[in-house]
């Protein structure tokens, strides 16, 4: 993410293209993104493994789940290899669909092997490491946003796959009904080149 100063340039754009942000900025003009999307997985492998447990659930039945995870290795998240370790029997105990299992064991797999690399997925542009993240089997847009947020805090991702923001969205702009994931990409289109900011808000108020 950009540093800290460069936050103002993104609060004032914002507030100029959209009186509802323009609200929500009023009410808390000196939000970090980098402090609401603290501990959510900082690097590749904790945010895919955040991400992947997050899918389709709520967010305190994957805290749960990654609680559980963690408990196994002492109270750390166990790294690539040591997942691929792991007794699937184990990974199901913790809460793992075997859907789930499947997609981190790949993303894992490619971690080790060095097919999937952060030092190269920092260096391509958004829809090029989106679309490398997304060829991980089971990965679709909701981890793909999440991972390009949180482990290389790119400044412009709108998640708009994740229901938690269009809900947000449904509030604040009181939409009535929950917005499609098409529709939430179209209010968000203004907002570039700080969308990952108006997330942040957005994230702030869920």
């Amino acid at each position: 993410m950009p540093a800290d100063r460069d936050w103002d340039e993104g609060r004032a754009l914002l507030g100029a293209r959209d009186p509802v942000l323009r609200r929500l900025v009023e009410r808390d003009p000196g939000l970090d993104p980098a402090e609401v999307f603290d501990g959510w997985g900082a690097d590749l492998w904790t945010a895919l493994l955040r991400q992947v447990t997050d899918q389709h659930i709520s967010n305190a039945a994957a805290l749960a789940i990654i609680g559980r995870l963690r408990d196994r290795y002492g109270g750390r998240t166990p790294g690539p290899g040591e997942f691929l370790d792991a007794p699937p029997r184990a990974l199901a105990e913790a809460g793992y669909s075997q859907a789930k299992i499947r997609t981190l064991t790949d993303a894992a797999g490619r971690i080790v092997r060095g097919s999937l690399c952060p030092e190269r997925l920092a260096r391509m542009r958004d829809e090029e490491a989106h679309a490398e993240l997304t060829g991980i089997k089971g990965v679709g847009r909701f981890t793909a946003d999440g991972v390009l947020v949180l482990a290389f805090r790119r400044a412009d991702v709108m998640p708009s796959a994740d229901l938690q923001i269009r809900k947000a969205m449904a509030r604040e702009w009181a939409l009535g009904a929950v917005p499609s994931v098409r529709s939430a990409d179209e209010r968000a289109r203004p907002w570039a080149p700080w969308r990952t900011l108006a997330a942040a808000y957005l994230y702030s108020r869920a």
